[in-house]
């Protein structure tokens, strides 16, 4: 089905963007590279493959099924299943990485896993702020002590997550840290030293105290950094497009969309865009947001519908003969550019809501490399 939504994902980007942290981090500290809800939206398999082919050195799904669908399609990189209760027999034959971040899923693993069966490698989350999922740090000690009575668990991994994705308070994400280090010194009476890590994309760029033997980074391969961060080295993966529906001339006085939110205030030209909230442009972007046509920011006006946007082309089109029919609603259009955290401040969301709402909805083609 066509809904005339066209997802463009530059390949050669995402490459660029795990290059540029692999130069800036120490040689020994790892990268998992994040590619949960098919890749930010940018599909995991072929983002998979990019990463593989340049050096990752591991990979994290948010479920079991997404790791599988990557294994079945070639991927061999280590791959973390973050959140799911696992199913230790897929684990063992897929050769995933288990999340630990509970005693029901200790238990399990306990009760299933025999001295005879094949190593399992876990990974320990342990709670130290987010306040969502694992281990509290009083339990670590004795939920390792544990572990090491079972034979056929390999505890690879000791990790922990930011509250804060952009990190905009320091001395909280500081607080989370010490806490993890404590938490480690804690523990290396029992346990080898594991591969440790906690860094997300804002501290694998800013905050070199969180990145201990690994780091995390999700949105950064995508191009982007939460918050208030800026990296000019970043390039963003995914480009947006769509088409003119029609042009229509409307005389002042003209109510445009349901509910007559805007009304023309002179004699305007109106573009009808093949796509709306069902595609990805969000409804609050009514009266509030801007598409790029013919190289030139272009305001959406009235309301945005399920299937239909409007836009204003009347100072565009005064002295334009043949208008184009392609639109731009995420990504470069000659000079300008609208990028995911521009859609987010004018939607009242974050960028990662835009790109993955924008790539599980469109027809997606990968540009890759020359």
């Amino acid at each position: 089905m066509n809904r005339h939504l066209r997802v463009s994902i530059d390949l050669k980007a995402i490459k660029n963007n795990f290059n540029t942290l692999r130069k800036r981090l120490p040689s020994h500290v790892k990268i998992i590279g994040v590619v949960k809800a098919d890749a930010y939206g940018h599909g995991a398999m072929e983002v998979s493959r990019a990463l593989e082919d340049s050096g990752i050195d591991m990979l994290a799904t948010a479920y079991t099924d997404e790791a599988i669908a990557l294994r079945e399609a070639g991927i061999r990189t280590p791959i973390i299943v973050l959140f799911d209760e696992p199913d230790p027999r897929k684990f063992l034959r897929y050769d995933l990485r288990v999340v630990l971040h509970n005693r029901k899923t200790l238990d399990t693993l306990s009760r299933i896993l025999k001295p005879s069966s094949p190593s399992l490698k876990i990974h320990i989350k342990i709670d130290t702020g987010m306040g969502r999922l694992g281990f509290s740090p009083d339990e670590v000690v004795t939920v390792i002590k544990r572990i090491r009575e079972l034979k056929s668990i390999n505890t690879e991994g000791i990790m922990s997550h930011f509250s804060e994705a952009e990190l905009g308070n320091k001395e909280s994400a500081r607080t989370q840290i010490e806490i993890f280090k404590k938490v480690l010194s804690e523990i290396k009476e029992e346990l080898a030293p594991p591969l440790c890590h906690m860094a997300n994309s804002a501290a694998s760029v800013s905050l070199p105290e969180a990145w201990f033997s690994a780091v995390r980074p999700g949105l950064m391969l995508y191009g982007y950094l939460p918050g208030r961060l800026q990296d000019s080295e970043l390039k963003p993966a995914m480009k947006v497009t769509t088409e003119i529906l029609s042009i229509r001339e409307a005389p002042p006085g003209t109510p445009v969309s349901y509910g007559g939110t805007f009304i023309t205030k002179r004699k305007s030209l109106i573009g009808i865009i093949s796509a709306g909230y069902a595609d990805g442009i969000m409804r609050s972007l009514s009266n509030n947001g801007y598409v790029l046509y013919m190289g030139k920011k272009t305001p959406v006006i009235g309301r945005v519908c399920m299937d239909l946007t409007m836009i204003d082309l009347t100072d565009i089109l005064k002295e334009v003969d043949k208008p184009d029919k392609e639109v731009t609603l995420l990504g470069y259009q000659g000079d300008e550019a609208i990028t995911a955290k521009d859609i987010a401040s004018w939607a009242g969301t974050i960028p990662y809501e835009v790109i993955t709402t924008f790539g599980g909805l469109g027809k997606k083609e990968f540009l890759k490399d020359d």
